[in-house]
């Protein structure tokens, strides 16, 4: 028993085991997974979104710059003028500090192409700018064929370079927004696959779970079936004698207890036979103790044959016996219970060694209600029945009273 309890709670800690590594599986991979969608998503704000927002940097700077450098131009008021110069000159500090930026990043191969393009549309229109800004800001005011020339420039050259450096800025900024919903949407597959991975090493978990606790059952059931053995087996062993398999004196006594109180509620009547073997005594003596016990083992089954299924034998102890015969209606039902019993034992036992042993037996016999309305005077009445039995030459019975007399009608 204790090595299947052994064997039931190895089961439990490799079943819990497997479960709990299962479980921190789980939790590895889901986080892994989790970090590598944080790290796109990272990667989406500091690498995607930040070139989006440079370029976007870079066209509204060169947007504000041609706007700056055509109200200088009709500015009259000189300190206003270096006010306008001042901001046109931020937003160029605007746009190289951003085209900076985007030079330092990690570019693809388009997105290096489309700034190196832009690089060369803003020199010619901050050549052009230039231009205009060095005849703007001669502090002089402008003559109708200066104002001729500046327009031209900014016709000519300004405007439409700064028209498709707004382009490829709008361009870069649609590549690096396109390359973010991208990566987003691999984000997005990530966490379906992270699910899918739980929902694998969920079932997982489960499927063990239910095999561990089949086999827990199982163990259990077991256990549970041995248990209930074991019980029957103490049971067993505490109602019966354990040489003979008989029951034993304290049993033999519940059960005639609960007989008398039977047979009197239905006044119905029951007979107890005390038995007493003769020369027991010499068997031990003689032919040793394992010679004996066998003589008890067998007087025991000869003693079960001859009663019914109903009736009790029991071994009182040592070499002592008792039977319990219930719904007995005349004498001479007992009468022949006791002549079988009697006959059965006047051939002698042969052992294995070619040895025969003679065996005998003394009856005494009482009856319920007669002799007696509890146990204890029924078996006096029955044990004094036996010594007179022996006294009047062994291998005989005598009852608690003159037998002629017989059971009461």
């Amino acid at each position: 028993m204790k090595h299947k309890l052994k064997d039931t709670n190895v089961t439990l800690l490799v079943g819990f085991s497997l479960l709990l590594a299962l479980m921190v599986t789980q939790m590895v991979a889901s986080t892994s997974e989790m970090l590598s969608m944080r790290n796109q998503l990272d990667y989406v704000v500091n690498q995607k979104l930040v070139k989006s927002q440079l370029a976007q940097v870079m066209l509204d700077a060169s947007r504000e710059r041609v706007v700056l450098l055509m109200m200088m131009q009709y500015e009259d008021d000189p300190f206003k003028r270096d006010d306008l110069q001042l901001r046109f000159q931020r937003h160029a500090e605007k746009f190289m500090l951003a085209r900076e930026k985007l030079y330092a990043m990690e570019l693809t191969d388009l997105e290096r192409k489309k700034l190196m393009e832009s690089v060369t549309y803003a020199t010619v229109s901050a050549e052009a700018m230039n231009q205009i800004l060095e005849t703007v800001m001669e502090g002089q005011e402008l003559t109708i064929e200066q104002r001729e020339a500046t327009a031209h420039l900014m016709r000519e050259r300004v405007i439409p370079a700064r028209l498709k450096v707004g382009e490829l800025m709008m361009e870069m900024g649609w590549i690096a927004g396109e390359g973010g919903e991208l990566l987003v949407e691999e984000a997005e597959q990530g966490d379906q696959q992270i699910w899918n991975l739980m929902g694998i090493l969920g079932g997982a978990i489960f499927i063990t779970s239910l095999g561990i606790i089949w086999v827990v059952y199982g163990r259990i059931m077991d256990s549970s079936s041995e248990l209930h053995t074991i019980n029957r087996e103490l049971d067993h062993a505490a109602s019966h004698d354990e040489l003979t398999g008989l029951y034993n004196r304290r049993t033999f006594s519940d059960l005639l207890d609960k007989a008398i109180h039977r047979t009197g509620f239905y006044q119905e009547k029951l007979a107890i036979l005390y038995l007493d073997l003769d020369g027991f005594k010499a068997v031990n003596d003689n032919y040793g103790h394992n010679s004996g016990d066998l003589v008890l083992q067998w007087v025991s089954k000869h003693f079960l044959k001859q009663v019914r299924d109903d009736d009790v034998v029991a071994r009182l102890g040592g070499d002592e016996f008792a039977i319990l015969l219930s719904h007995i209606h005349s004498e001479a039902s007992v009468d022949n219970v006791v002549e079988r019993i009697l006959k059965g034992l006047s051939v002698p036992l042969l052992l294995d060694q070619g040895e025969a042993i003679p065996i005998g037996v003394s009856i005494g016999v009482a009856f319920f209600p007669l002799h007696g309305r509890d146990q204890d005077t029924l078996l006096l009445q029955a044990d004094h029945a036996m010594y007179a039995a022996k006294k009047s030459g062994r291998r005989r019975v005598a009852f608690a009273t003159d037998p002629k007399e017989g059971l009461p009608p």
